[in-house]
């Protein structure tokens, strides 16, 4: 009880989290902002998943969503049974919160697609240069899933795994993770695409393989060439939806 006080008046500035989307990444920013400012300094042990569900007002799952991320990206070790400390790193955490920013504020549609036209582009040419059978194989059956679907998650999941999958095939670990970073901030306007345009999947679908099959050909001209193709035309299609509200 005493360390639980302790820890409330240290992190006063906590926010209880109101909203009810993306509820996960909300907890994530202010954990991470907390570490960056020195209110959690490196090593500290952080409170309890039991403390920190009553600070900010969200369930265990939600909690753990958001911890679970943090431990990926290296802002905190997960010890068992010991508890959640903030990472010894000798990272400068202030550079990864600037890498990190945006991921919660993408409000700059056109900006976000040069992104990501920029970075998977980069990806699907080398992708499509070092594709063997097996990669191939594992693609097509991820496309099979977004194409075949009735459920609307799944085929959102399949989406995100599909353009993650042409990353790995590229073997280049830091065009991976910069993707990964950009789908994780994407998949609040990536699914406000689907509902307000329910018939975009007739057409993103056949997009999707016709990048599979520049990959299956081992073309790297025509794997970008779809590539911008695709990203082009979601994000015109996001920025048709949000200029409708």
């Amino acid at each position: 009880m005493i360390r639980w006080k302790f820890q409330m008046a240290k992190v006063a500035s906590i926010r209880p989290i109101k909203r009810k989307e993306n509820m996960a990444n909300l907890v994530a920013k202010q954990l991470i902002d907390l570490i960056v400012s020195g209110k959690f300094p490196a090593g500290e042990r952080l409170p309890s998943e039991k403390e920190l569900c009553e600070m900010f007002e969200v369930g265990r799952n939600t909690l753990r969503e958001a911890t679970r991320a943090l431990n990926i990206l290296g802002f905190i070790d997960i010890r068992v049974p010991e508890g959640m400390f903030v990472a010894r790193s000798p990272d400068n955490f202030y550079t990864r919160k600037m890498q990190l920013s945006s991921k919660y504020g993408y409000d700059n549609v056109e900006e976000l697609t040069e992104a990501r036209i920029a970075i998977e582009c980069a990806i699907v040419r080398l992708a499509a240069q070092k594709a063997g059978e097996a990669e191939k194989r594992k693609l097509y059956d991820i496309y099979r899933i977004m194409k075949e679907t009735a459920d609307h998650r799944e085929r959102l999941a399949a989406d995100a795994q599909f353009h993650m999958t042409i990353a790995e095939i590229s073997q280049n670990g830091f065009l991976q993770q910069t993707l990964l970073l950009l789908l994780d901030g994407m998949n609040e306007w990536m699914a406000k695409v689907e509902i307000g345009a329910p018939t975009i999947k007739q057409t993103s679908t056949p997009q999707h393989e016709e990048i599979w099959k520049a990959i299956q050909e081992n073309n790297p001209d025509l794997a970008v060439e779809k590539m911008r193709d695709h990203l082009t035309y979601v994000g015109e299609a996001f920025l048709e939806i949000e200029q409708k509200q």
